[in-house]
């Protein structure tokens, strides 16, 4: 369970989040703080730092970029990486990859990936599906794969 925060004010991003996490041997409490600006329309440049306790208190400093480009009609696309660096003996190298369609203002589907440099790594291939019910409240899907660890996630986002 967890709670985010997003912030834009003008050209500056800032956010935040805390999640409760209990689930498969994993405990803890996870904190996320991440900071950037908006060189230009529909492009954002951050870096974000992570205190994973739920991992045995593993942090990770990252570089991550997101661009939204418009198609036709009310469709777009949004294209999203992130890279960082994990604090463990092996200073593990983390990326990530995700893409969203948006079929309209309303519905996006989108596949992400993840994965790291570390021998033991498994990647972690992700569906998505968000739906606005009404202009500030949409529902959320997520389904991750991992090898012996799939995942649903259930989410809904208010927006003011």
């Amino acid at each position: 369970m967890g709670v985010d925060a997003e912030f834009y004010i003008e050209q500056i991003y800032a956010a935040g989040s805390f999640t409760q996490v209990d689930a498969g041997g994993f405990e803890g409490d996870d904190l996320r703080f991440e900071v950037g600006f908006l060189p230009m329309d529909g492009v954002r440049l951050t870096v974000s730092y992570d205190d994973q306790e739920s991992l045995g208190d593993l942090s990770t400093i990252a570089v991550n970029a997101k661009m939204v480009r418009p198609l036709s009609g009310e469709s777009a696309f949004n294209a999203e990486a992130t890279i960082g660096q994990q604090d463990d003996s092996e200073d593990t190298i983390v990326y990530m990859f995700r893409g969203d369609f948006y079929v309209n203002n309303d519905l996006s589907l989108g596949l992400s990936y993840a994965d790291t440099d570390a021998d033991a790594s498994e990647e972690d291939i992700g569906l998505h599906a968000r739906m606005f019910v009404i202009p500030t409240l949409s529902l959320q899907i997520d389904y991750q794969m991992q090898e012996g660890d799939d995942r649903f996630v259930l989410g809904v986002t208010g927006r003011f």
